[in-house]
């Protein structure tokens, strides 16, 4: 019996310490592809909160600028817009209203710097309060600010012809083509307009760099609105591919009615 006992063998000091080693490895291979696994959930999960947030603040804006037409022939744009600020008059409700409670003016602000949005919010006065009538209304000078949305940056777009990135104001303003202007502008390199552009949209926008606010004439003359940003999660530079900012871009006509594709027709907005 003892004899029997004697010829039992166990484990080697070598084979325990390899199992262990394996033992380890193994463990650690199931934490990185668990941790893996939970910052993949937690990213993605973030960028469906910040483009969810982010349709909301433009959905909100659009419906505004779709809102803008508070009078006929009234140019809901107004004066010192300019890339990054959009300044515009809005209500929804009965004409009547308007004339009673007044509407709102606002002012859509991005800040570059911050990477912000802020949306300034100005009542006009009464009339029996010393205020103006419609559609000559007079605003507070003090507003109701609110920042709106966060990680904001302006996105970024291919030249055509230089295949260089370039960056995509995030407010853009458009009119119609005028009475007796050429409609030869280059919409990609090699191709013209159509030569029958009345009752069109402009393609090119108002501001340039030389010009980077409306004047009182060229926001009387804004029959479009276009915005474009993109959103990100506050670490969207340390995301992947698949992660990357999501972009938005919408635009707003003001019109009552088509436009006319008469030479000798204005087309003013909210007619």
């Amino acid at each position: 019996m003892i004899r029997h006992l004697h010829e039992q063998r166990g484990y080697t000091l070598v084979e325990l310490l390899v199992a262990m080693a394996t033992g380890i490895i193994v463990t650690l291979a199931a934490f990185a592809i668990l941790e893996f696994a939970t910052k993949n959930i937690f990213r993605t999960t973030e960028r469906v909160h910040v483009d969810q947030g982010a349709r909301v603040v433009k959905e909100n804006i659009m419906e505004r600028l779709h809102s803008g037409c508070v009078a006929l022939k009234f140019a809901p744009v107004l004066e010192d817009s300019t890339a990054t600020k959009l300044v515009f008059v809005s209500e929804s409700g009965a004409e009547v209203s308007f004339s009673e409670n007044g509407v709102h003016k606002y002012e859509i602000v991005y800040n570059a710097p911050e990477h912000t949005l802020t949306d300034r919010s100005y009542p006009s006065i009464p009339e029996e309060k010393g205020g103006g009538k419609a559609p000559d209304w007079t605003f507070l000078t003090t507003p109701s600010a609110t920042q709106i949305l966060t990680s904001v940056s302006e996105r970024e777009e291919e030249n055509p012809e230089t295949h260089n990135k370039e960056k995509v104001p995030i407010f853009q303003y458009y009119r119609y083509w005028q009475e007796g202007e050429s409609s030869t502008y280059h919409w990609s390199p090699g191709e013209t307009g159509d030569g029958n552009s009345a009752g069109e949209i402009h393609p090119v926008p108002l501001l340039s760099t030389t010009h980077t606010e409306l004047s009182a004439t060229d926001a009387a003359s804004v029959a479009k609105v276009a915005i474009s940003f993109t959103t990100a999660p506050y670490h969207a530079n340390q995301l992947a591919d698949q992660h990357a900012p999501v972009e938005l871009t919408d635009a707003a006509i003001f019109r009552d009615s088509p436009s006319s594709s008469s030479e000798h027709t204005i087309n003013p907005p909210c007619e």
